[in-house]
């Protein structure tokens, strides 16, 4: 029976066993009359060997014992335990947004107090939780070793710092925005102030009556939705960003009810 089922392994051969071969088995054929006698000598053969091997190398993988199912396994505790890393990572960013505090600090080191609240807050949580410590271990070693982290996974960057950021925040703003459809009628707030870079940025706010589905009680909220940056300072022109983002949003301008300028 292996070598019927991996008969295409030993194909290549020539000279190999008729029992080797899928026609060996067809009744018709009067290769059955002396199987007895051709037995042995087909199990020394070097296809037997092979197919046989190939056999119980698959009935070890189907009952989950082989090495395929042994990688697998590997796999699936490597991938659980990136998970339980991105969801650490994912509380510290929470945390921090929620608060408005700066993530980045002058150092990328870990175990330098000058590595901003991103990373302090990982030292902090790894003080008693094993897998974030385990993970800054190994980064800090090859800190230590002055080995480029470059093309490594480990999504302590500022570049994947962002990246969390952004991700919440398109979450956040969807949540707004489904929020916004219930109440329908809303007032736009806009204020105009220059960041660090002296680029004149336009703040975009809703304002809306929204119903508390815990309290069961009407709240007036205020959302930030998006920073426009923009130099003109022009009614026409800042008429034209707002209208430009509640459009890119898919707010209606005819639903809106209120207007607030500074």
């Amino acid at each position: 029976m292996p070598c019927i089922l991996f008969e295409h392994k030993c194909r290549s051969s020539a000279n190999r066993s008729d029992l080797a071969k899928r026609k060996g088995f067809c009744p018709e054929k009067t290769l059955w009359k002396k199987l007895y006698d051709r037995l042995p000598s087909h199990e020394s053969t070097s296809e037997h060997r092979n197919c046989y091997t190939e056999w119980k190398s698959l009935k070890c993988s189907l009952s989950g014992k082989g090495l395929d199912s042994e990688l697998r396994k590997q796999e699936k505790c490597e991938a659980e335990k990136w998970k339980a890393i991105l969801r650490r990572i994912l509380d510290v960013t929470l945390f921090l947004a929620s608060r408005g505090l700066p993530f980045q600090g002058d150092s990328t080191l870990i175990g330098d107090v000058h590595n901003g609240n991103f990373l302090g807050t990982l030292e902090l949580m790894g003080k008693y939780d094993e897998v974030i410590r385990e993970h800054l271990a190994k980064i800090k070693a090859k800190q230590l070793d002055g080995g480029n982290m470059q093309g490594q996974a480990h999504y302590l960057s500022w570049k994947s710092q962002n990246e969390f950021i952004s991700l919440c925040g398109d979450k956040v703003l969807e949540a707004i925005l489904d929020e916004r459809l219930k109440t329908i009628y809303y007032g736009i707030i806009a204020d105009a102030t220059p960041d660090i870079s002296k680029i004149e940025q336009n703040v975009l706010i809703l304002r809306y009556v929204f119903k508390n589905g815990c309290t069961e009680k009407f709240e007036v909220c205020e959302r930030f939705l998006k920073f426009i940056d923009f130099n003109d300072k022009k009614g026409e022109d800042i008429t034209l960003k707002i209208l430009s983002a509640l459009e890119e949003l898919k707010i209606p301008l005819e639903d809106c009810r209120a207007q607030g300028y500074d």
